[in-house]
């Protein structure tokens, strides 16, 4: 049970397993969109970042226009719905991640280094 009331941050990091299961890209979009607005009408004072879907390795196998898809839709949310965004472009390096795809424990720096920077750029 989560005290919304209390909620001052909420990070959204998510679609990478939606991705592997060949879930459609629109419909990963469409369910970003909505925790979106389930943090604004349950934590409306909470800063929100919105993440796009971290790169994977080759073992990591899902449809690599998918991944475009849903991250050029997650960058346009940024702007459209004024939350924060990061870029988790340090994170395209294999030696981050131990099996293609999950983190190492350099993969989880280099994610909370991204997650930081986006707290610094102020949303709209």
């Amino acid at each position: 049970n989560l005290d919304w009331s209390r909620l001052r941050v909420a990070v959204i990091l998510a679609g990478t397993n939606d991705l592997t299961a060949g879930r459609p890209p629109k419909a990963i979009v469409a369910g970003l969109r909505s925790v979106v607005a389930i943090v604004r009408a349950q934590a409306p004072r909470a800063a929100v970042m919105l993440c796009p879907i971290p790169p994977r390795g080759p073992y990591g196998r899902y449809d690599l226009e998918a991944h475009a898809f849903v991250n050029v839709r997650v960058r346009r949310m940024v702007d459209e719905l004024c939350v924060l965004g990061c870029d988790l472009s340090e994170l395209e390096d294999p030696q981050l991640r131990w099996d293609s795809v999950h983190l190492t424990i350099e993969g989880y720096a280099a994610l909370r280094r991204a997650i930081d920077k986006g707290f610094g750029i102020a949303p709209c």
